[in-house]
């Protein structure tokens, strides 16, 4: 990925440890899939796009994709799967995510 983007390529970051949508926040999580293991939402909100590839600048990361393969998805009861827990523009803070991570919480509680 470094020589790619010391080639001045951009880089579309999809990581399905961190933006998968469909993937399981616990082991309790009514639907979705492990393959990747569970999105714990702190992990996935601190999660840094900007920073997570060695040798690569944040200027060459184009923005990140949250795949979602919808075949869990029953109902509009399973509207929670579509929420981007972790994926934001790169000018979004690290304080602005922490705020809407404390909404979700509230929220979703």
């Amino acid at each position: 990925m470094a020589a790619a983007a010391a080639r001045g390529h951009k880089i579309l970051l999809s990581p399905a440890n961190k933006v998968y949508l469909d993937m399981k926040y616990t082991v309790d999580s009514p639907i979705g899939f492990k393959w990747a293991g569970y999105l714990d939402v702190r992990d996935v909100y601190d999660w840094d796009p900007g920073s997570c590839l060695q040798g690569v600048p944040e200027e060459s990361v184009l923005g990140v994709e949250a795949p979602l393969w919808s075949e869990h998805l029953r109902s509009f009861e399973d509207r929670h799967q579509l929420l981007p827990i972790g994926t934001d523009s790169l000018g979004v803070t690290l304080d602005l995510r922490r705020k809407v991570f404390r909404l979700w919480t509230v929220v979703s509680t």
